[in-house]
């Protein structure tokens, strides 16, 4: 029974026992008539009370019941807005702080919500801080990658990974500081390959790097760890060697007890240079010139030491010095000449010193001049016209050949249109273009001259020589077709004196082949020689290409020549070469026709082609 039925019950079993004892007191007599009004008013009282605190009971149990059921609803989360008590204050608390949960609750659940979205945008922000910092590490490590790669370029050689000429005078210096305070000796030896112009020539130029790579391996085993080697620019390598140039590499040797001991390494480097080197399955051998110098003996300072290094390895390139010469002050005289005249060489240009000669080319079946080589020639104001051959080199060396071969390139045009304003014909000019020049900047050159001057593409023919378009066959190719497509012609220059696979000559888009004027000359010594050169005609004929024999300097080159179908001939036999206004008269239609009559009508036509004579005259004139 639950705690309303039972406060019922008992307020009514009150009420009924009250009720019979008053009604039995009032039938016993007037003696107790007095104690039952009074037992009967108490009863009445009594009953009252009950009945007031019975409907007080039920005014605050219907509140209660409410409230449970509020409760309940409350803790099974069935609550849809707050308690509504209307009754004494204590009730009214309870109700108050049931409504207080409700409140608390709420505002929880709109808490939690907003801890909810809080913490997932939390963990989106460290997320995309993970991916940041991630990245940033990323770039970090690209950029010290950078870094270090721009170091190694700058400091070493891409291809021998040997230090470079930077690197190497700055561990110089602190090498000699050290030595100074320390009272030791150090030797410097500046080394120089010196036939590595003809394995260019020959091989091309990725043949020479390999040769390079090797001579730079062989040079490490020759030198303490103490010591250093140096070249171009990575840094795998010992401090012990430079390469401070194309051809040219340094030594430095720190605590030297004396000279000789210098002298030892020395050897010991020409013996392991001498060793062959395999190119190609075929060996090559190269020689090597040495200059030794020592501080603080013939210098104290970096720039001293090398200037004296440099010069006694000048002065070991002549002849009966077995590639080794020790500094000493009398070799200063003529290397101060060599480097006034690099100086003078470089403001040539703009002192306008430089000239072209030109060496005719006659077709022997009419007399006339059918095109011409252009020569650079410099004038010298003091010196008079230096040989090619001693500034070429030097100009190779200043890596200036290329502004030589821009500024011969706009010389030869201006003058091809200054010969037809003139109304003398010169066909075609050619013109020699060396390794060094025949990079990807050359085409944008050629096309630029040919739009400033005007000239007509086909007049001009550029000469290359077989190493230099055999270094790289695929970008060779695709060069040449790039010229070609502008008009000019391309000839091979001193065909046979390299290693040309025939393969790849037949798949370059050529014009013309020069025979080098060597078989020509030797094509009168003997029978073998003479069938190279007319295996070297049978070729050119079979390709379809037209043939130039140079360096033609006797009547029995010319009778062997004629006679074997080579009508194209440059030589001194018909002129040395010439400057402009020498070159005009020559211009003149048949004008070698006499002297051909002459040659032709001694020409014995009953000979066999190609009969010896024996005759070896004549000069070299073509360079």
């Amino acid at each position: 029974m639950s705690l309303r039925g039972k406060l019922n019950a008992l307020i009514l079993g009150l009420a009924l026992f009250l009720g019979v004892a008053s009604y039995l007191l009032t039938l016993s007599g007037e003696h107790y008539q007095v104690i039952g009004q009074r037992i009967a008013m108490t009863g009445l009282l009594v009953a009252l009370s009950i009945f007031v605190g019975y409907l007080m009971i039920r005014r605050l149990t219907r509140p209660l019941a409410r409230l449970n059921a509020f409760a309940a609803d409350l803790v099974a989360g069935r609550l849809v807005g707050e308690a509504q008590i209307d009754t004494v204050t204590d009730l009214a608390d309870v109700a108050t702080a049931l409504n207080t949960v409700v409140q608390q609750r709420s505002s929880t659940a709109q808490t939690s919500s907003a801890q909810q979205n809080l913490s997932a945008e939390w963990e989106a922000r460290v997320a995309e801080l993970a991916r940041r910092n991630s990245e940033l590490d990323e770039e970090l490590r690209e950029a010290a990658k950078t870094r270090d790669t721009l170091w190694k370029l700058a400091y070493y050689d891409s291809l021998t990974a040997l230090p470079n000429k930077h690197y190497f005078v700055d561990y110089l210096e602190r090498t000699l500081h050290t030595a100074q305070r320390n009272g030791d000796q150090v030797a410097l030896m500046f080394l120089d390959l010196d036939n590595l112009k003809e394995v260019n020539d020959s091989f091309g130029r990725s043949m020479c790097d390999v040769l390079r790579k090797e001579v730079a391996q062989r040079l490490n085993g020759c030198v303490r760890d103490s010591d250093m080697v140096g070249l171009n620019v990575e840094s795998s390598s010992r401090f012990d060697i430079s390469r401070f140039g194309s051809d040219q590499f340094a030594i430095l040797l720190s605590q030297v007890e004396k000279l000789e001991s210098a002298g030892i390494v020395a050897k010991r480097i020409v013996e392991a240079l001498a060793a062959p080197i395999l190119i190609e399955d075929q060996p090559v051998s190269i020689s090597v010139s040495i200059g030794i110098a020592l501080a603080p003996g013939d210098a104290s300072d970096s720039k001293g030491l090398i200037r004296a290094a440099d010069t006694a390895m000048y002065h070991a390139k002549k002849p009966g010095h077995s590639g080794i010469s020790y500094y000493q002050n009398h070799m200063e005289e003529p290397r101060l000449d060599q480097v006034r005249l690099k100086m003078e060489l470089r403001e040539a240009v703009t002192r306008n010193e430089l000239v072209l000669h030109y060496q005719p080319q006659v077709d022997i079946r009419n007399g006339t001049i059918v095109g011409a080589e252009a020569l650079l020639r410099w004038n010298h104001p003091e010196q008079g016209f230096i040989p090619p051959l001693q500034f070429i080199p030097l100009a190779e060396e200043m890596d200036i050949i290329t502004e030589l071969g821009k500024w011969t390139l706009q010389e030869t045009c201006r003058q091809l249109n200054d010969f037809e304003l003139q109304g003398l014909k010169l066909p075609k000019v050619t013109i020699n273009i060396s390794a060094l020049q025949f990079n990807s900047g050359f085409i944008a050159t050629v096309k630029d001259a040919l739009d400033q001057s005007g000239l007509d593409p086909s007049r001009l023919q550029f000469e290359l020589t077989e190493g230099a378009i055999i270094t790289d066959i695929g970008g060779t190719i695709e060069a040449l077709q790039e010229l070609k497509k502008l008009g000019v012609e391309l000839s091979i220059d001193d065909f046979g004196t390299g290693y040309s696979p025939l393969s790849y000559l037949s798949r370059f888009p050529l014009d013309e082949l020069k025979i080098d004027r060597r078989f020509i000359i030797r094509s009168q010594e003997s029978e073998t020689d003479a069938n190279l050169v007319k295996g070297f005609i049978a070729m050119a004929k079979c390709m379809k290409l037209r043939l130039v024999a140079t360096g033609v300097e006797t009547r029995e080159q010319f009778d062997f020549l004629a006679a074997n179908g080579v009508f194209i001939l440059q030589g001194y036999l018909f002129s040395e070469p010439v400057d402009a206004r020498q070159l005009k008269p020559l211009l003149t239609p048949w004008h070698f026709m006499e002297q051909l009559m002459r040659l032709t009508k001694e020409l014995d036509t009953t000979a066999e082609p190609g009969n010896l004579r024996g005759s070896k005259g004549g000069q070299n004139g073509q360079r």
